[in-house]
């Protein structure tokens, strides 16, 4: 276009701000800023606007902060859209200071709505601090300012969590007081909080009501009660919703499976579960990593390696890599059977502090110049003895291992001595890395003295 001859305004550039901002393309959106500014086009407070909202969605706070520190220097005045969507990437980041700080500003210009209180409310919501959530409520009325359905489902599933489940209920009662009618979210956020709070005859007639209702319910909403109830150890009802989900003329997901095959791992019935592994696959739904992790831990605890090995095998294969649950409960389980040398492969294979810890755990007496062995190896390719490393040997100590972890701790101490040398002499004055370096020294003649 520009090549064309064209020459792009203020609306051309916005407008080519505002798209690849909805692809999330932020970098190629504060390109074409720089380009505005370089061509001396001047920005307006829409250009802004989308490209704070599309940074603060990103995480880059600082970014964001610092495009509105811009326009006010180029004398724009960023508007209640533009200083909330700061507020918000603040709230996203649980920086609640800075937001409310942002949000005392938008009312000394009078300038707060009801979006502005909500993200407000969502942010302590989710920082666990619903006694504040409840004071912007507050404000919000002094300034006859209405709770919405997005207010309110936020403040519900703050006091849900925060297991206030009475306060939770009464406010969505409240909320239709006011004809504020919830929708499928605040429904799914109280059936989730009726669940997690023991409710699960409250949480089935709300089920039930909503079904009335004739809402648009979606596999997320009979996943929360389908979890409620394995969790409650009602497996029979779990097993009955899941299996009438057809009726509903609902597919289930991976979650879904997810969780069903849990639920029968907990009692026991294994072979239902796998059964269920193979059904996903005949529904070209892939397993993930966590439905793989969560039968391979019926299994182990079952005492049926072979079938986890199987699994952990059969994961990797179908593209899942295993994560640090995984690698524990594969670990756990073969060093429970005395496979130490498959539980060792599986250790230099997962590295770092995890597997230090996991060498820790699985540590017997007659086990120990391995586990030393492999904790040194494990240090010496680079870890930092850490806590957790003294710990370990610690460990040690307590079971009549007295040389080798003394050995090892001597080891880690000498390290310990010779980075901290390279570093002081580079970071401190030499008179004081020295003495830094003799303390150490001494550490270490003090053991060699035991």
């Amino acid at each position: 276009m520009i090549t064309r001859g064209i020459v792009a305004d203020v609306v051309t550039y916005s407008s080519m701000i505002h798209g690849v901002c909805r692809l999330g393309q932020w970098r190629e959106a504060t390109r074409l800023l720089d380009q505005m500014l370089s061509k001396r086009v001047s920005p307006d407070v829409f250009t802004f606007s989308v490209l704070v909202d599309t940074l603060c969605k990103e995480g880059l706070v600082l970014k964001a902060k610092s495009v509105v520190q811009m326009m006010i220097q180029r004398g724009i005045q960023p508007d209640a859209f533009i200083y909330s969507s700061l507020m918000n990437g603040y709230c996203m980041q649980g920086e609640m200071d800075k937001a409310r700080q942002i949000f005392d500003l938008l009312i000394s210009k009078r300038s707060v709505d009801v979006h502005s209180c909500s993200i407000m409310i969502d942010g302590y919501c989710k920082a666990q601090e619903v006694d504040q959530a409840k004071k912007i409520v507050k404000i919000m009325r002094l300034m006859e300012l209405v709770p919405n359905t997005i207010t309110y489902t936020s403040l519900i599933d703050g006091f849900c969590k925060a297991g206030r489940i009475q306060e939770a209920q009464n406010l969505f009662t409240e909320m239709q007081g006011c004809g504020q009618l919830p929708n499928a979210q605040t429904y799914t956020v109280m059936l989730d909080g009726l669940c997690n709070n023991q409710q699960l005859s409250m949480a089935m007639e709300l089920l039930k009501e909503m079904e009335a209702n004739k809402l648009e319910l979606t596999i997320t909403v009979y996943n929360v009660v389908i979890e409620g109830l394995c969790k409650a150890g009602n497996i029979e009802s779990a097993r009955d919703l899941f299996s009438h989900l057809s009726t509903k003329e609902l597919q289930p997901d991976v979650r879904t499976y997810t969780i069903m095959i849990h639920g029968l791992c907990l009692h026991g019935l294994l072979i239902e579960a796998e059964e269920l592994l193979k059904e996903m696959r005949s529904m070209e739904l892939v397993p993930n990593t966590i439905t793989y992790t969560t039968l391979i831990d019926g299994f182990c605890k079952a005492g049926r390696i072979q079938e986890a090995q199987k699994l952990f095998s059969e994961m990797q294969s179908c593209g899942q890599l295993p994560d640090a649950i995984t690698y524990r409960i594969m670990i756990h389980g073969l060093s429970h059977h005395d496979l130490i040398i498959e539980a060792e492969k599986l250790l230099r294979e997962m590295g770092g502090k995890d597997a230090l810890q996991m060498a820790g755990n699985i540590t017997t007496s007659s086990e120990t110049s391995w586990a030393v062995g492999l904790i040194q190896e494990i240090v010496e390719c680079g870890l930092s003895a850490d806590a957790s490393t003294m710990e370990l040997i610690a460990g040690l100590l307590c079971k009549d291992a007295v040389d080798p972890a003394l050995s090892l701790l001597n080891r880690i101490l000498k390290k310990r001595l010779h980075d901290s040398e390279q570093k002081l002499v580079l970071s401190v004055p030499l008179y004081d890395s020295k003495q830094r370096a003799s303390q150490l020294e001494t550490e270490v003649t003090s053991l060699n003295m035991c």
